[in-house]
């Protein structure tokens, strides 16, 4: 007999058919391991991973699941959320049986009842606790609520001991990496200025950077067809339908998918000591997943947590501005430039 948590693992197998599927990165081609199962076989050894496991243990492969969870959610995509409820299926499946047959109740409203529950934690739990127990809190609540509303003949949803797992701490924030206030444009009106003045400050940035080499190796590869723009659905682009008006990127383009937690705490200013003990009390500032013994910290998630922007800029601008800083680090007086050769004064 259907019910909801076949409707979810159906949806899931769907989606990924009978593909490899990775834990370790967004990209299945950036994870340095190799050889990965088909969902059948992760969903088995995710499932056997959550019953061997104490609440209060650690679980490599959980970890990195809620990690995977939250960095989708940023995205606006719900893969990796659905996949963690299918993998707490069997468990909430077989208590909702259990409490239909103690109270007579409906099965199907237990069960969903029990998945509203348990995504309630999820998003409850999304700052403050650690991510090995979380898999814990969605089983308890959703088991505890689900006795109560029945006991009690009603649908009404009680938030008291959400208290418990809702426990925010204050992440630290970046001292390093790239300020925002180096790419920032928050004083410019016209979108079109903003643009050319972000792009000739992220270009000035990577010349003082000494990295500007990598981005006109980018930048010759994207004019010349080999990579795609990853930004043309930015609206206000200043050269829609003009030359070039493909060619669009954004800098984390230019960053590594990944990093580990050395580089990670260098940014944060603080000891890789101090940035592991973070991932494991829930306080790092965005989520972290396992490849075999190690942590990867998501560079795009990374910047999102640290308010780095990464809107889209034109190569055209970035090099301008690398030129410009280039010939002020000269000694050249910009201004003396005859009028036409100059960057637009801005």
């Amino acid at each position: 007999m259907s019910d909801i948590f076949h409707c979810i693992q159906r949806q899931i197998r769907t989606s990924f058919g009978t593909g490899p599927i990775c834990v370790h990165v967004e990209n299945i081609r950036d994870c340095t391991i190799k050889q990965h199962p088909d969902y059948s076989k992760f969903r088995e050894s995710a499932i056997a991973a959550g019953n061997r496991s104490h609440p209060e243990s650690r679980s490599p492969l959980w970890e990195s699941m809620v990690a995977m969870g939250r960095i989708y959610d940023s995205g606006g995509h719900d893969t990796w959320r659905m996949i963690i409820l299918d993998c707490l299926s069997p468990v909430l499946r077989s208590r909702s049986w259990r409490i239909s047959r103690e109270l007579d109740a409906d099965r199907a409203d237990i069960q969903s009842d029990m998945v509203e529950v348990a995504l309630e934690v999820w998003h409850a739990t999304r700052s403050g606790v650690p991510a090995h127990r979380i898999r814990g809190a969605m089983i308890k609540e959703a088991v505890s609520r689900a006795y109560k509303r029945v006991g009690a003949n009603g649908r009404e949803t009680a938030r008291d001991s959400m208290d418990t797992f809702a426990s925010p701490q204050n992440s630290p924030r970046a001292t390093a990496f790239l300020r925002p206030s180096s790419v920032g444009t928050s004083g410019s009106q016209n979108p079109h200025a903003a643009e050319i003045i972000r792009g000739e400050q992220v270009g000035a940035m990577l010349q003082a950077l000494e990295q500007i080499g990598l981005a006109r190796a980018h930048h010759a590869e994207i004019r010349s067809g080999i990579k795609r723009s990853t930004a043309l659905s930015h609206p206000n682009l200043a050269r829609a339908g003009l030359p070039g008006a493909h060619h669009y990127y954004r800098l984390s383009d230019l960053l590594p998918a990944h990093i580990g937690i050395r580089p990670a705490a260098e940014v944060l200013g603080i000891a890789e000591t101090a940035a592991l003990r973070m991932v494991r009390d829930g306080s790092f500032p965005c989520p972290v997943t396992r490849m075999g013994r190690s942590y990867r910290v998501p560079v795009k998630a990374f910047m999102a947590a640290l308010g780095i922007p990464d809107a889209p800029f034109h190569p055209d601008d970035v090099e301008n501005g690398a030129e410009r800083a280039t010939s002020v680090a000269g000694g050249i007086d910009i201004a003396e430039v005859p009028q036409g050769l100059d960057c637009p004064d801005f």
